[in-house]
């Protein structure tokens, strides 16, 4: 599959990053769909060209909306196109060729994704002093998500994530153990495609 314009995010990692940064029992496909819908959240599909553009908010109305998430794919009508890049003169669709017609990957704005996060509220720390050695499933995902949000909005790059000690590391990331801190960089640096860290 292609890499994700830029600015961005393939909606199936979006949905990863969003739902380490939700308590376990919220829905987070429907957050997304309804943030989508009301605008909060901005979707896009990619075009024929490789770039992308705005995906309607209308498409969450659809009964069956969750299958978007499970491919990370949505089904539109849209125009052929011809040689010149332009609409086919006949007005023929995807439709022309298979009934679904096309199927095009969705994408959430790196921009609207940021601010989404940013009204999340921080999950409660769950470390304990009396806790098996070992980072748990729920820190760790914590750390990954805001490792993989520093590096969408351009607040650090792979290049210095990957290089920071692990001690500084662990404290920026909200003090937790240098085990978590090591384990959360490499689950996010893991083919993680970073803007350039502001001067």
């Amino acid at each position: 599959m292609l890499a994700p314009p830029i600015g961005f995010i393939p909606l199936r990692v979006a949905l990863d990053i969003i739902r380490a940064k939700l308590p376990p029992k919220v829905d987070a496909e429907r957050e997304i769909a309804e943030a989508c819908h009301g605008g909060k959240l901005k979707a896009a599909y990619r075009t024929w060209d490789g770039g992308a553009d705005d995906l309607d908010p209308k498409i969450w109305w659809r009964q069956r909306w969750r299958e978007f998430f499970e491919h990370g794919t949505v089904d539109l009508e849209l125009p052929l196109i011809d040689e010149n890049g332009r609409p086919m003169p006949d007005g023929r669709t995807g439709k022309w060729f298979t009934a679904k017609g096309c199927t095009r990957e969705i994408f959430i704005t790196s921009d609207s994704l940021a601010a989404f996060l940013a009204e999340i509220p921080p999950l409660p720390p769950i470390d304990s002093p009396k806790a098996k050695r070992g980072p748990k499933a729920g820190t760790l995902n914590r750390v990954v998500a805001e490792m993989q949000q520093d590096l969408m909005v351009g607040k650090i790059t792979v290049d210095g994530l990957r290089a920071e000690p692990e001690k500084a590391l662990a404290a920026r990331y909200g003090g937790v153990s240098r085990d978590t801190a090591r384990k959360a960089r490499i689950c996010a640096t893991s083919g993680a495609v970073s803007k350039p860290a502001r001067k």
